[in-house]
């Protein structure tokens, strides 16, 4: 375990990438432009490059009904987009770089991505009850990322949720590496941890399952000691417990194991449901099965 990494972009696996980075996917919606701006803050935060990409698809909601021209328009009207996209940004940023790509916005992210770096996407705003608000296209990249991937609400302020704390979902393997990023997180906002495991209705008194939770967490707790951190457990489905933790938290981190249907998230998986209902900002950390 990496205890006193400092970055949300921090080693998942026993290999590292020379430069991670913050990448954003860029369609020029207003959903969207809250996860870019949220990508571009935490790249100039933690000190690492920031990579806007954009695919050919992405052009077709914002440019005019009669702009639809071959293959060559199509690039130009995306790095355009790109362009725009850094020139909002402004100067603040000394590394940031474009890149356009062909093909599903899904399968763009997923090949640029790597392991090390944090993919940054956005969700439509609308009911957190209504199935519509999670587009494909996350989910779809959530699913199958080998790096992190966090979902940003739109109109999601940072500075409205700073002193929010942050939630921390663990099953029984207790997720080292949720734990590894969630109290590095808590570290550099300066904010309380809350650690939420759900166990079966009856199966142990809530108070032992606490008790052994918190050992399972104690190298954290010694190593992290300005960190304020609770354990809680709770005699409720996993989704119902993580949603209301996270009900008044500014993120809520949850792990994905990575099985044998090669890491995809089932439709009814307990991340699947967390990506479509949380309110607040998600980050979804994949993990090796057999490895926590």
């Amino acid at each position: 375990m990496n205890r006193h990494s400092e970055t949300m972009v921090k080693q998942i696996s026993t290999e590292s990438s020379l430069n991670p980075r913050v990448i954003a996917g860029v369609d020029g919606t207003a959903a969207n432009w809250c996860a870019v701006s949220w990508a571009a803050t935490e790249a100039r935060r933690v000190g690492r490059p920031l990579l806007l990409v954009a695919t050919g698809e992405a052009t077709t909601a914002t440019a005019p009904a009669d702009s639809l021209e071959p293959e060559s328009s199509s690039k130009r009207l995306t790095r355009d987009l790109l362009e725009g996209a850094r020139t909002r940004l402004g100067s603040h940023l000394l590394d940031v770089s474009t890149r356009v790509l062909t093909g599903e916005p899904s399968r763009a992210l997923l090949q640029v991505a790597g392991k090390d770096d944090l993919l940054v996407i956005g969700k439509r705003r609308g009911s957190p009850w209504s199935s519509a608000v999670l587009g494909s296209t996350a989910l779809a990249v959530a699913a199958r990322c080998t790096g992190p991937v966090v979902v940003i609400p739109e109109y999601w302020s940072v500075a409205e949720h700073r002193s929010q704390h942050i939630v921390a979902g663990v099953d029984e393997q207790h997720d080292s590496h949720v734990l590894d990023l969630a109290f590095d997180r808590a570290r550099t906002l300066a904010v309380p941890l809350v650690v939420e495991h759900a166990i079966p209705t009856e199966a142990e008194p809530w108070d032992t399952a606490r008790q052994r939770l918190a050992d399972s967490a104690a190298p954290w707790v010694e190593a992290y000691s300005d960190v304020e951190v609770s354990f809680r457990c709770h005699s409720l489905t996993p989704t119902v417990s993580l949603l209301g933790a996270a009900t008044d938290a500014q993120l809520l981190m949850v792990g994905r194991h990575f099985e044998a249907h090669a890491g995809a998230i089932e439709h009814h998986s307990t991340v699947s449901t967390v990506l479509h209902h949380a309110t607040c900002q998600v980050l979804v950390v994949p993990q090796v099965a057999g490895n926590s």
